[in-house]
């Protein structure tokens, strides 16, 4: 399962957000934000396979809304015409987790 997400500038904080399972974080550096929204991701991802084995398949398929994955695919289709190196968006496997679910 790959895990998508974005980071973007809000004034004078940084916001990381996860596409699959509508989660943020933030913080005062791009590298903190993401740090933060990582340990989120992997707490969530272990209750969901761990304590609420019942609602499991609920809480895995949740997605973030609309306009976050506009935005993230807006920022994919920028980032390819541009050759940028230096993206927003970040992606993460976590399968050696859904192995165990």
């Amino acid at each position: 399962m790959k895990i998508k997400g974005m980071i973007a500038r809000n004034g004078n904080v940084w916001v990381a957000m996860c596409l699959e399972f509508g989660l943020a974080a933030q913080a005062l550096s791009e590298q903190e934000a993401k740090r933060k929204l990582q340990n989120q991701i992997q707490e969530y991802f272990d209750e969901a396979i761990g304590q609420d084995k019942a609602f499991q398949k609920q809480l895995l398929s949740r997605r973030a809304p609309f306009s976050w994955y506009a935005r993230y695919y807006w920022l994919a289709v920028k980032d390819l015409c541009q050759n940028n190196k230096h993206s927003l968006l970040f992606s993460k496997s976590i399968d050696d987790h859904v192995s165990h679910a």
